[in-house]
C-alpha cells in the first residue's frame, strides 16, 4: 500500500513601499536549511530515496517541478508513505485560480504515472499549509474517491470576507467561494474525505478567523 502526501506550502508576505527611502543593504544568502539538524527523527528516514525536480506540468516555457520521497526497498512497507512536494504558482491572493489548476494538474500527473512513481493512484492524501490550505478545496469541489484523506495545518480554509465586514474582497467572487473548503462542504452533498484540521494557539488573526468559520468541515458526514 502506498500513499501520496501532497504538501502545498505557501505563505503570503504583504508590505508597503515608500518613495525616497535609502537603498536596503543586500541581504546575506539564506542558510542551507537542508544542513540543519533535524530534531524529530524516525527509524529509516536516512534511507529514503529522493527524486528531485521532476516536471509535472509543462506548457510552453512553463515547467513546474516536484520532488518525490520514496521508502527504501522494492516494496514499501504496508504503512509506508510516498511523499510529493511541488512548486505551484500561488504568489499573491489573485493567484489562487491558477494555483488550484496546478494542484489539479499534479494530481492528474501522479495518477497517470503512478507505476513509475510507485504510488497507489486510488489512495491519495492532500496536505496543505498556511496560504496553501485553500488549495485542498480540489478534494471538495467534485467527487474525488481517490483522495482518501485531507490535512490542513494552520491553513486558510475560507477566502470569502465575513458577512457584514464591509471590506472589499481580496479574492473576488465566485472564485472565493469556489476555492473555499468551508463553502464547498456546506453547499455540496459529498461524500467528502476524512479531514484533519490543525491550528496553533498563536495563529495570526486572519488565519484564526478562517479556522473559526470551518465548522462544517468538522461535522461528521
Amino acid at each position: 500500500m502506498k500513499w501520496l502526501g501532497v504538501a502545498s506550502l505557501t505563505g503570503l508576505a504583504l508590505g508597503t513601499a515608500f518613495a525616497q527611502e535609502p537603498p536596503t543593504p543586500k541581504a546575506a544568502a539564506p542558510p542551507d536549511i537542508l544542513s540543519r539538524r533535524i530534531v524529530f527523527k524516525v527509524d529509516g528516514m536516512d534511507r529514503v530515496v529522493v527524486r528531485r525536480n521532476l516536471p509535472y506540468r509543462v506548457e510552453g516555457n512553463l515547467q513546474l517541478p516536484m520532488d518525490v520521497y520514496t521508502p527504501p526497498g522494492l516494496q514499501a512497507a504496508a504503512s509506508g508513505l510516498v511523499g510529493i512536494t511541488f512548486k505551484h504558482r500561488l504568489n499573491a491572493l489573485g493567484d489562487y485560480g491558477r494555483a488550484a489548476g496546478d494542484v489539479s494538474a499534479l494530481i492528474d500527473h501522479v495518477r497517470a504515472n503512478s507505476a513509475d512513481l510507485r504510488v497507489d493512484r486510488d489512495r491519495l492524501a492532500l496536505w496543505g499549509f498556511s496560504g496553501g490550505g485553500a488549495l485542498i478545496g480540489v478534494a471538495f469541489r467534485q467527487r474525488t474517491p481517490f483522495v482518501r484523506c485531507v490535512v490542513s495545518y494552520y491553513g486558510i480554509l475560507d477566502l470569502r470576507e465575513p458577512p457584514g465586514s464591509g471590506v472589499p474582497p481580496a479574492v473576488p467572487e465566485p472564485m472565493a467561494s469556489e476555492l473555499s473548503p468551508t463553502y464547498l462542504v456546506a453547499n455540496h452533498a459529498g461524500p467528502f474525505p476524512p479531514t484533519l484540521i490543525a491550528r496553533a494557539a498563536l495563529t495570526v488573526a486572519f488565519l484564526r478567523a478562517t479556522l473559526e468559520r470551518s465548522g462544517p468541515l468538522a461535522e461528521p458526514r
